[in-house]
């Protein structure tokens, strides 16, 4: 595969990935669950791949590119600055330590899936 090839393939992967984060984003509530969610099922299909011995390419097609543009740091990042700046406190802190601790935990349940169905 040529590189011009496998830079355009990341990139569309990527944005399918970008325009699944912005159909999810929409998914609010209390807290913007759709960015939640997207970052938990990025991490997830990233621990996947994490989990078994996959070939670079398919990693770097799947994880760098879909999962990278469905994830978002910056979204996280502004709508928890928009939270706190708005003196929600609470809901600056819930929406920082869920994005952060799910998106973990699916890296972890991602892997031990992998690991169990290779076996």
């Amino acid at each position: 595969m040529t590189t011009i090839l496998f830079v355009l393939l990341i990139a569309g992967l990527g944005g399918l990935g970008s325009i699944l984060r912005f159909v999810l984003a929409n998914f609010t509530g209390i807290l913007p669950w759709g960015i939640l969610i997207a970052n938990t099922a990025a991490s997830i299909f990233a621990g996947l791949f994490l989990g078994g011995a996959q070939p670079a390419v398919p990693y770097l097609l799947l994880v760098v590119g879909f999962a990278g543009g469905l994830s978002t740091f910056s979204s996280w990042a502004a709508q928890t600055g928009t939270f706190w700046r708005a003196g929600l406190y609470r809901r600056a802190t819930y929406n920082a330590a869920l994005n952060l601790l799910l998106p973990a935990m699916g890296v972890v349940a991602g892997a031990i899936i992998a690991f169990s169905l290779l076996k």
